[in-house]
Order: structure tokens, then sequence, then C-alpha cells
């Protein structure tokens, strides 16, 4: 997304946090996009996102991640294939949330009526065989549904400079993109 925006001479602010990742812990990113020059931190503020992207379901509904949205301004696009933690692996008693808890959860925190809810991690690997694809999908998903505010030929590019696997990122976007439009016939 971050090079997607420089092609369009957009400015940006970017702030990953991957370091729990591995630890296999979660990875979150904040990414602010603006028109004109950016003048605000790095990390987007309490109740100012207006996209919520979640690519793992236990990560979204963390009140300390929730505290960046807002009921009247933020859309989330959330991944609900279920990934549990090691610790859920090793205690049988853990159970990952129901899809109907996550939705309820998230969308008290965000505008319910324009959230999109899908099992993307089982979508991509019934495409490509492979759940790698799952992110990109996702953010196909969020592209079409007009909430990255970038092109499309912006987007595909960055995933060709990036240089892996580009060949399936794009369909993975494109199937994303597909999926808001004709949800049967990507399924």
């Amino acid at each position: 997304l971050c090079y997607a925006a420089l092609m369009e001479g957009k400015s940006l602010l970017n702030l990953d946090q991957t370091g729990l990742a591995q630890k296999g812990g979660a990875v979150l990113s904040n990414v602010i996009l603006t028109e004109g020059k950016a003048s605000a931190s790095n990390k987007v503020g309490m109740g100012t996102a207006d996209l919520y992207l979640v690519l793992d379901a236990l990560g979204g509904v963390s009140s300390a991640n929730l505290d960046r949205a807002h009921a009247q301004r933020t859309v989330a696009v959330v991944n609900t294939t279920p990934s549990p933690t090691g610790e859920m692996i090793r205690n049988n008693s853990l159970l990952f949330p129901t899809a109907g808890a996550i939705r309820h959860t998230i969308d008290a925190y965000t505008r319910q009526d324009r959230n999109v809810y899908l099992d993307a991690g089982t979508i991509a690997e019934n495409l490509f065989s492979d759940h790698m694809a799952t992110n990109i999908f996702l953010m196909g998903v969020a592209y079409q549904a007009g909430l990255l505010p970038l092109k499309a030929e912006s987007i595909e590019s960055a995933i060709e400079l990036n240089g892996v696997s580009i060949q399936q990122n794009q369909q993975a976007f494109r199937y994303g993109r597909r999926y808001v439009c004709d949800p049967q016939a990507v399924l």
C-alpha cells in the first residue's frame, strides 16, 4: 500500500509493529495516506481510522486495536478464518471465538452497515492452494468496497515491484475485488 501511495504522489506515514511476530505474536501496521503534507503521528489516532483491515480476527477483537476505530467513521473488512494461538493448541479448553462473537465485538466499534466479514483464508486456500494469498485477497476486497484511496494499477504495480509471488498476488487482489461484486462466482 505504501509503494502504491508513493507512486500516486500521496503523502504517507507508516508504522509497522512486527517484532512480536518472531515469537508467534501479533503484527500491527498503521498506514496514514493523505493528499497533502502529512503532519500527524505515524500511528493512527484513537477513533480516527477510516479502514480497519483485520487479517487476524483475534487481533481484530483486541481493545488495543479497536480503540483506533469509530462507530460513525470506520469500516471494517474482516477475515474470520480461525487462526488459533499456540496457547489454544496447547490448552484445548481455550476456544477460538465464533464468527458471530467476532462480528458483534467489531460492529460495536465500527460502521456495521458497511462492514465486510468473510472467511478469506479458506477462500484463498481454495483458489491458490496457499494461505499466503489471504492478505492480498482481503486487500482486494477493501479496494473494491471503496475503502482504499488508491488506483488498482498502482497496487498491482507495487505488487510487481515487491517481486514476491507476483502473479499469485495480483490474481489474489483481483479475486478479492471480484468477491465484492460477485461472491458466488469467486466461491
